[in-house]
């Protein structure tokens, strides 16, 4: 399990440094090493308990690394859903519609900062 979580948390590292080299990429590219290390990290199970908080966890922290917002997901049912497709497996996977929906999320929250005057 450990050699795993390194390999995961090392494919996240190569992707945030690829990521940093292109900063005047859309915000979808740097929610997608993010996604992709959640995902990878909870179907990896790597604790006895608090998985799921400790991959929310380690979530924010890779969008924060990436130069996005730490953001809340409310819609339990939407986030399931989108991390549903990230987990699937058979060839349906995808950790994209998860990129997308934190990329939506994070606009959101910069949307209604703005509206509320925030800067």
């Amino acid at each position: 399990m450990p050699r795993r979580v390194d390999k995961i948390c090392r494919e996240f590292n190569q992707a945030a440094v690829s990521a940093e080299a292109s900063s005047d990429s859309p915000l979808i590219d740097a929610t997608l090493p993010a996604a992709r290390l959640y995902a990878k990290l909870l179907s990896a199970h790597p604790f006895d308990d608090g998985n799921g908080r400790t991959c929310y966890v380690a979530l924010q922290f890779a969008l924060i690394r990436l130069g996005a917002l730490f953001v809340e997901l409310p819609d339990f049912e939407a986030q399931q859903w989108h991390l549903g497709r990230a987990l699937q497996t058979g060839g349906g996977q995808s950790y994209r519609p998860l990129a997308v929906y934190l990329a939506e999320r994070i606009q959101a929250a910069r949307d209604y900062g703005l509206q509320s005057g925030e800067s």
